[in-house]
């Protein structure tokens, strides 16, 4: 039997099939009380003409990447939705991965803030840092 975050995040990502996170090859790593890692390979569809990662594409991974650490701890019956989102780009990346690494800093009853680094994945350099802030909403019937 697997613990209620990674539960979470197997719904999540079958709810994300044909969406952008699909079609930005993102994969979860690892998801814990408080802590989610996941990954972006480069690829043509998340790049620019430079072909560098585009900052859409960055933004989207540590977006989701703490979504999925939000869903993880949303009470029953309840839902979220960013609600503000701050980036730095910092570097950049022509091939390989990137990483991101969200962190919770904030969980209170009505929202819950994240701080989420982006690394290039062979080398560990900084490529973005962003935070956040998630909404808890209750689900409509």
């Amino acid at each position: 039997m697997h613990c209620p975050a990674v539960r979470k995040k197997r719904t999540f990502i079958r709810a994300n099939t044909g969406r952008l996170a699909s079609l930005l090859k993102l994969k979860p790593l690892l998801a814990r009380r408080g802590f989610v890692r996941m990954r972006m390979p480069w690829s043509r569809a998340a790049s620019q003409a430079a072909d560098l990662l585009h900052g859409g594409a960055v933004v989207a991974l540590a977006d989701t990447c703490a979504a999925i650490g939000t869903f993880t701890l949303l009470p029953e019956g309840c839902t979220t939705v960013t609600s503000e989102l701050k980036i730095n780009f910092i570097g950049n990346i022509t091939s390989g991965a990137a990483v991101a690494e969200a962190r919770l800093l904030h969980r209170g009853r009505l929202t819950m803030v994240w701080e989420v680094k982006i690394f290039e994945e062979r080398t560990r350099r900084l490529l973005a840092a962003a935070s956040m802030t998630f909404v808890v909403l209750e689900k409509r019937k």
